[in-house]
């Protein structure tokens, strides 16, 4: 088995020949313009090549997130539903499924403060230290409130969506 790594953006990827995998893991969220690089990956892929994606739903975790993705991108997020009408309206067929991930929150529920305040970091994709004070409370509670706690750990559920589509 041989495995190519290629860095650089599609538009700029020339190829003598197309890939049998081409996947994306949770980056869909940050491109300009996602569904022309999904377009672009699906013309390299070779006979027979797949293109994977793993993209998040917009549930608990991601419906607070948007809060913030869309203001700081200025365009609503690409999550799980979105991509799936985006493919249905291209008429890509595909292979659904979730995989029950979930976010182990216990410093942050537990009072770290330099590991609960990177876990907010993350959960939000900012700086929280900028943010007024009532957000973070704000914000703070309803972490709170979607954490699940169970045998000294707390978690908040992050599934994550994958689809399969065919070259």
């Amino acid at each position: 088995m041989r495995i190519d790594v290629v860095a650089g953006s599609f538009e700029d990827l020339e190829v003598a020949r197309g890939f049998d995998v081409v996947h994306f893991v949770h980056c869909l969220y940050y491109m300009p313009d996602p569904m022309s690089a999904l377009a672009r990956a699906r013309d390299l892929l070779a006979p027979g090549g797949r293109l994977v994606v793993f993209q998040a739903p917009c549930e608990e975790l991601n419906d607070l997130a948007t809060r913030f993705y869309d203001k700081q991108y200025a365009r609503p997020t690409l999550f799980a539903e979105e991509l799936a009408s985006a493919f249905d309206a291209r008429g890509w067929r595909y292979e659904r499924g979730r995989i029950d991930a979930r976010v182990d929150v216990t410093p942050f529920i537990d009072g770290d403060p330099e590991v609960g305040l990177a876990l907010r970091d993350f959960i939000l994709q900012v700086n929280s230290e900028r943010l007024p004070v009532a957000v973070n409370a704000l914000v703070d509670v309803y972490l709170h409130s979607v954490a699940v706690h169970r045998e000294g750990r707390s978690h908040i559920a992050h599934p994550v969506d994958y689809f399969i589509i065919d070259g």
